[in-house]
């Protein structure tokens, strides 16, 4: 596994495709702990898309991020569906964005051996304050665009990988 680490002992590690079943039980059990998994969803399922921990110094789990290949109608592409959390106490200036570019980068560096292929990355914006106080038309941090509302009125943003064909 590769580690990135800070002067704050936090680490980001790749584990897309590599997820056991240990690391299945402690990502489920966090987002069971913050209500993080809908009406029968399956934490199972959903572990296996685990692309991006982050541990604390403690080598305690504070954050997730998850991906999963979809077909986008509205873009007639295959992209990766992003989602990523931090647990309420590590919520540091920054630390999510960075979470969301390295995530990012490592699918990006991936991409090109997943099937189906994937041009980019998709989400929708869940957090009412990034949603309320972030209104740019691109995120600078992490370079996902603006494309619309959901149904729900979340905002939906993209991501296109580089070199990326429609």
């Amino acid at each position: 596994m590769n580690k990135q680490i800070n002067p704050y002992g936090i680490t980001f590690e790749e584990v897309f495709g590599k997820v056991d079943q240990k690391l299945s039980g402690e990502v489920i059990d966090i987002w069971k702990k913050y209500n993080l998994l809908s009406k029968g969803e399956s934490g199972m399922e959903r572990a296996q898309q685990v692309a991006i921990i982050v541990k604390n110094k403690n080598h305690e789990i504070i954050g997730i991020s998850t991906a999963y290949s979809t077909y986008v109608k509205q873009l007639k592409n295959t992209l990766f569906v992003f989602r990523c959390m931090l647990i309420p106490e590590y919520r540091y200036p920054g630390l999510l964005t960075k979470l969301t570019v390295i995530t990012r980068d490592y699918l990006e560096y991936i991409h090109k051996n997943h099937e189906p292929l994937c041009i980019g990355l998709i989400t929708e914006v869940q957090n009412p304050k990034l949603a309320k106080y972030r209104r740019e038309a691109v995120y600078p941090g992490s370079g996902f665009s603006f494309i619309g509302y959901a149904k729900n009125g979340n905002q939906v943003r993209v991501y296109y990988f580089k070199g990326a064909k429609i």
